[in-house]
């Protein structure tokens, strides 16, 4: 090397090595920092010892040689050309392969920490929703000083996740006791995951390092911005999860944790973004790097770049749909000028009602194939100022200004249109909801609350298109405490059995009553059973309210005849009720206890259409409880598409026949010469007939004149407290037994 080689190597070095992390470590640590303090220490080596190993390795000789550093003619004459150009390609090629790698570290790294910021960013949005949906379960214990684990259980801790598809373990605890549950994970990871968490819960030092949310809207966005990742990373072989909580000041329960931990992907989703894409980009750096290191250096970031920006849209992207995500409309919702509550716009959304089915019965790829449509279709019609995204729970949202009802229109055309899947034609069966911005919502978080609400309403009554409304997102809030506190309610006895009587049209006596239930709801008062009824059915609790209503109405007949009221009371049971055990056992008991085969004083009410699930199985629960000494009646008969069958095989008594049949009853009418076909065949088998929902005495006249004799409605009287019935009965001078 020459002078002047020398003093710049051993300059440059000096500052590598000045700004290395041994310096004042300019480049804050990392890969590339170290590399550069190798090569600063090596070019400081080679300036004070004159001998440089690149110079080697081509076959330049590195000692203090005028000649050979002046002399071109000396140089070719000791190197062989051919070989040069071999060892200058091997010698740039390995340095630039070896830049290459550590870009590609650096670059998985970079890509991974955008990963897990989109993720953390996700598991924060999860954490709200959940939060809100643990908040109003618990709602309903407010007052209630018990366990944490007697107020909440597994299976309600994890239907709150009901939304998403993912894996997840949840905890909700005081510190002290910890109700916990998982979500599509194998129960031999779940356990293994319960035990990493507990350890990190029990440990005061890792626990700290769940970032914690003391604003639960607010925390865990302030420290994404600063680039801070409020999560704890778990590995279990070769699965990795992350894990976050929320904490819930409570009124009754006080401070509360939320744990919520699923399943990251961002690494691998990193390398492979990444690697595809430099396994190209490695092959261009190694024949480019013989003319320069750094035009091989550009190309190899500008893939990376590339590769970086692929994450952060996949970040921000539902994949099925190719729609912006729930992500990307929040960024939007808090940055863009169109936000500023200015301008009132429009929210509509759709949930795909029928997806589930189509997940069932269609491979994957063809129903994501129908999902990308509806967004290619979607991203035709917005314009600048709209915005359309898909939630993670198929929920799929449109923003625009109010004026816009055309793009309003047209989003649901798309979502209602029918999609062909091979030779089928498929329908998503969309259900819509309608908000307004800001007048009813002002931010993201109360958007995506409010849709939810009001999705859930919808879903439930069956409403196409519900629109926003204060008082019944008020009803809304309210009834969704009502699962917890019926529960509670069932264990109280807050569920009490009224009477509605059944009475002979032409003498007026009352023959018999139908036991209904009312909730005497502590802070509402009585609620009739439209209120509360479905959500007993669809839940856990059925059962045993099954069983509390066969103990009850039998009590009741028992209570009736010991006052000298021979009066039998029937109550309503579904066709699953029968192939119960406990309500099974609970049949079997009562009918022991109270003789039924004997008096025959209870009335088992079945609906027609329940008896439509599998005719033949209830046929033969029906004799075997028959058979116990309890009548059968067939409830709303009319209503449903199988009635003929019925008559010839099951043990029924009784006929009631659906009120439908009686409103806007005419002599002219079609129903009145139905209700004369139903009265000849009911004569024909021997049936017992009472008409329900009588409620003048016009239905009572035409009902006569068509030979009915026995009739249930309001126009002799409604469902009555025991008490007030036993008054009303001896009243109407009932027959004594």
């Amino acid at each position: 090397m020459n002078p002047l080689d020398r003093r710049i190597r051993g300059v440059v070095g000096l500052l590598l090595v000045i700004t290395s992390p041994l310096g004042t470590d300019l480049l804050q640590g990392g890969v590339v920092a170290w590399f550069l303090l190798i090569f600063g220490v090596l070019n400081v080596l080679a300036a004070l010892t004159n001998w440089c190993w690149m110079y080697a390795v081509i076959g330049l000789n590195s000692g203090d040689s005028t000649e050979s550093d002046t002399s071109q003619g000396s140089l070719l004459e000791d190197i062989k050309l051919g070989g040069l150009r071999t060892k200058i390609a091997v010698a740039f090629g390995t340095i630039v392969l070896s830049l290459s790698v550590l870009y590609t570290i650096e670059a998985i790294n970079a890509a991974t920490k955008t990963a897990s910021l989109a993720e953390a960013r996700s598991l924060h949005e999860v954490s709200l929703l959940v939060a809100e949906e643990v908040s109003d379960e618990l709602d309903g214990e407010l007052g209630k000083e018990a366990p944490i684990a007697s107020l909440i259980s597994e299976k309600q801790l994890v239907d709150t996740l009901y939304h998403f598809e993912d894996s997840f373990v949840i905890y909700l605890g005081d510190g002290k006791e910890w109700v916990k549950g998982s979500k599509r994970l194998s129960s031999t990871l779940a356990q293994q995951l319960f035990k990493e968490l507990d350890y990190v819960i029990e440990t005061e030092a890792q626990a700290q390092l769940i970032s914690s949310a003391s604003h639960p809207n607010r925390h865990h966005l302030s420290s994404l911005a600063d680039g801070e990742l409020p999560i704890t990373t778990i590995k279990i072989g070769g699965d990795t999860f992350i894990a976050m909580h929320h904490m819930l000041v409570h009124p009754t329960f006080g401070s509360l944790k939320l744990v919520l931990a699923r399943q990251s992907n961002a690494n691998d989703s990193a390398v492979d973004s990444v690697l595809n894409r430099l396994v190209y980009s490695s092959f261009i750096v190694f024949w480019l790097s013989i003319w320069g290191a750094v035009g091989v250096v550009y190309f190899v970031w500008r893939y990376v770049s590339a590769a970086n920006n692929r994450v952060y849209a996949y970040a921000k992207t539902d994949q099925r749909t190719g729609l912006a995500n729930e992500i990307a409309l929040e960024e939007v919702m808090r940055k863009e000028p169109t936000f500023n509550h200015t301008q009132d716009l429009s929210i509509l959304a759709a949930f795909p009602r029928n997806l589930v089915n189509l997940e069932a019965d269609k491979s994957l790829d063809e129903v994501n194939s129908v999902l990308r449509r509806v967004g290619s279709r979607l991203k035709e019609i917005v314009r600048q100022d709209h915005y359309v995204a898909s939630f993670h729970d198929g929920t799929v949202v449109i923003v625009a200004p109010e004026e816009d009802t055309l793009v309003l229109q047209t989003f649901r055309l798309i979502l209602g249109d029918t999609y062909r899947i091979g030779d089928s034609l498929v329908n998503l069966e969309p259900t819509f909801v309608s908000v307004s911005f800001p007048m009813d919502v002002a931010d993201f978080d109360g958007m995506r609350s409010a849709v939810s609400r009001l999705m859930r309403q919808a879903i439930r009554t069956g409403v196409p298109l519900l629109r926003h409304d204060h008082s019944l997102m008020q009803t809304s809030v309210q009834t969704k405490d009502y699962p917890g506190e019926l529960s509670a309610a069932l264990k109280n006895r807050e569920l009490e059995l009224y009477l509605q009587p059944k009475v002979n049209m032409a003498t007026g006596t009352v023959i018999g009553a139908e036991a209904l239930v009312r909730w005497n709801h502590p802070k509402e008062g009585v609620l009739s059973p439209g209120a509360f009824l479905e959500i007993l059915l669809n839940s856990n609790m059925r059962t045993d309210f099954a069983c509390f209503v066969i103990n009850e109405a039998a009590d009741i007949a028992n209570t009736l005849r010991a006052q000298g009221f021979a009066v039998p009371i029937s109550f309503n049971l579904s066709a699953g009720d029968f192939f119960d055990e406990k309500v099974q056992q609970t049949l079997s008991d009562v009918a022991e206890k109270y003789s039924l085969r004997d008096i025959r004083s209870l009335e088992i009410e079945l609906t027609e259409t329940e008896t439509s699930i599998s005719s033949l199985r209830i046929q033969e629960a029906l004799k075997l409880v028959s058979w116990m000494g309890y009548k059968i009646a067939l409830d709303d008969f009319g209503t449903g598409m199988s009635s003929l069958s019925y008559f010839q095989d099951m043990p029924i008594s009784t006929l009631k026949i659906d009120k439908s049949f009686v409103d806007n009853l005419e002599p002219s009418s079609k129903n009145f010469k139905t209700l004369e076909l139903v009265h000849h065949l009911a004569v024909s088998f021997n049936y017992e007939v009472v008409v329900e929902g009588v409620e003048t005495q016009a239905q009572v006249e035409l009902l006569t004149e068509l030979g009915y004799s026995l009739a249930q409605g309001y126009h002799y009287q409604r469902p009555l407290p025991v008490a007030d019935f036993i008054i009303y009965v001896d009243s109407r001078c009932t027959n004594q037994p």
